[in-house]
């Protein structure tokens, strides 16, 4: 029995270049053709809106704003082989593209590249932020595991170390007890900080203001500004009451105001700030710093990264942590002018 084509149309129709063109429009990725001279033959929409129109532009300026070809371009390398070749591409924009070139020749042998791009930017960014978890949990079971044990051989040298300065024939070596005594509560001020890290979720919420929690910090803000000759200005606008943890909260304005006064020269203000925005308390730590570094931005809040002398490089993951307890927000804005934060609790 023969076979009765029932869409003879489909069939018959001869599928030309101006339609293979408009199909690969419709892709999600971009699409190019890089001749051996490195020009851009042609490009799909996609590839238009990542790198604009590069009407004669040569490839290397288009995409990486190079005056030169690349160093790792395959059309440096004698290729012969047909097998496809892929890497990733990070753009002016800072977005991240997998990339995939395959090598070909047309009727006149000459040689082209296809190259196809996929925005790969979220799963790195996912990639990253397991990465990130992985290591904030292995932080946390070792915290969980030695700080009480070593908290008590330190509080036991401690003791020891103050009731030898109490000591008349020993008051000469006074200012060495006072130094080492002072490293001990360094050392435990950081155990305390990673106990915080093994905490999950909070408890003791409750609800009341924020404001209050900030007038209570006030004088405490105060005295820590004027030893660095800087003055807070606090303006706490009229706000709702929200479920908080007193303590977690205090500890979280101390961390960041401290952080503000230790980017700001002598002489500069620091504004603690609060208000209504839509659903949400925010309170804005706003400083006038020299900005933080796109790099260093990009690293804040990764355990034992810092950028000071004596630092743990845990403070601002501590406020993370209690940001993400309160199912709270945290944004920065930055600039050579200033940094500010902004803390957006939930109503």
């Amino acid at each position: 029995m023969a076979f009765e084509n029932p869409y003879p149309q489909y069939l018959e129709q001869k599928i030309d270049t101006k339609m293979i063109f408009s199909l690969l429009d419709e892709l999600p990725q971009f699409v190019c053709l890089l001749a051996p001279d490195f020009s851009i033959p042609y490009y799909n929409r996609v590839f238009k809106q990542i790198f604009g129109d590069p009407g004669q532009k040569k490839c290397y300026d288009v995409v990486r704003g190079y005056n030169h070809p690349c160093p790792n371009c395959p059309l440096l390398n004698d290729l012969t082989d047909k097998e496809p070749f892929s890497w990733e591409l990070t753009t002016k924009s800072g977005r991240i593209y997998s990339v995939n070139g395959r090598f070909f020749t047309d009727e006149t042998n000459t040689r082209y590249i296809l190259k196809t791009g996929i925005d790969i930017t979220d799963k790195k960014k996912i990639e990253y932020d397991i990465t990130r978890i992985d290591r904030m949990n292995l932080i946390a079971e070792m915290a969980a595991g030695i700080a009480h044990e070593i908290r008590n051989p330190l509080t036991t040298v401690k003791g020891f170390l103050q009731m030898l300065g109490w000591k008349s024939d020993l008051q000469q070596y006074q200012d060495y007890y006072q130094l080492m005594i002072n490293e001990l509560e360094r050392a435990n001020c950081i155990i305390t900080e990673f106990l915080s890290l093994t905490k999950n979720q909070t408890e003791d919420l409750e609800l009341q203001n924020l404001n209050t929690i900030i007038q209570t910090l006030s004088p405490l803000i105060h005295a820590d500004a004027l030893q660095s000759e800087i003055t807070i200005v606090e303006e706490l606008g009229e706000i709702t009451d929200i479920s908080l943890n007193e303590k977690e909260v205090r500890q979280l304005i101390l961390n960041l105001v401290r952080n503000g006064i230790e980017a700001m020269e002598a002489g500069k203000d620091l504004k603690v700030k609060t208000y209504m925005d839509s659903d949400e308390v925010v309170l804005a730590i706003i400083d006038q710093g020299k900005g933080i570094e796109p790099e260093v931005l990009a690293k804040l809040g990764v355990p034992f990264f810092t950028t000071k002398e004596a630092g743990t490089g845990l403070g601002l993951m501590i406020c993370k942590n209690i940001i993400k307890r309160h199912n709270a927000k945290m944004d920065i804005v930055t600039s050579s002018k200033g940094t500010t934060f902004y803390i957006r609790f939930p109503v």
